[in-house]
């Protein structure tokens, strides 16, 4: 049986929990589903995000497997609005149980709405015996985590000429206003401190 008792957060960064769920435990009997026996049951969890297909479908193959050795059930919904309309969606009452949050502001946002909850104990434990105590600083608030990691892609990332910083003298900054500071040493110089990024897609 599920209880849905708030809001759970989490991102994917990590997983925001708008509604904390807990599960009656009893004895699980499918092959291969001996470490989930503890959360067997009933009941539908919603889980909302930004991840479309093809990440979508592949993780929806992962929450059947879920199901298959719970008995609870996974309702993903997908869209391209996500950031939009999951503010929407807790303000008018209609927030899913799961979230998952690609940037911590967001975190912060849906913290501050007064419908998140803490993660569980079983859920921080494994945060801290399994991750860099980093990834929980970027959904903890006012001292309590909110969120787990779901998964991580690499971007933002800034590109640079080591030749073209050892002709200007600078290093690398650390703080955004280091970073300033050596692209108005370029923009003296004469040169362009930035270029514009292009996406990786078919079209470039």
């Amino acid at each position: 049986m599920l209880k849905k008792k708030g809001l759970l957060v989490g991102t994917a960064v990590a997983v925001l929990s708008l509604v904390a769920t807990t599960f009656t435990a009893t004895s699980a009997s499918a092959a291969g589903c001996d470490e989930y026996s503890k959360w067997k049951g009933t009941g539908t969890v919603k889980i909302f995000a930004g991840i479309r297909d093809p990440e979508a479908t592949t993780m929806e193959k992962i929450f059947a497997e879920f199901t298959k050795c719970t008995g609870i059930k996974i309702a993903y919904e997908g869209t391209d609005q996500f950031e939009t309309l999951l503010p929407v969606r807790v303000k008018g009452g209609n927030a899913p149980d799961l979230a998952i949050i690609p940037q911590p502001g967001l975190v912060t946002t849906m913290v501050a709405t007064g419908k998140a909850v803490p993660i569980s104990a079983a859920t921080r434990s494994n945060l801290t015996n399994y991750y860099n105590p980093a990834w929980a600083s970027f959904t903890t608030i006012n001292g309590r985590i909110y969120g787990a990691p779901f998964g991580a892609s690499s971007k933002s990332l800034v590109w640079y000429s080591p030749a073209q910083f050892k002709k200007l003298g600078v290093t690398i900054p650390s703080t955004w206003a280091e970073m300033e500071a050596v692209a108005a040493k370029f923009k003296a110089a004469g040169a362009n401190p930035w270029c514009a990024g292009i996406e990786s897609g078919a079209a470039t």
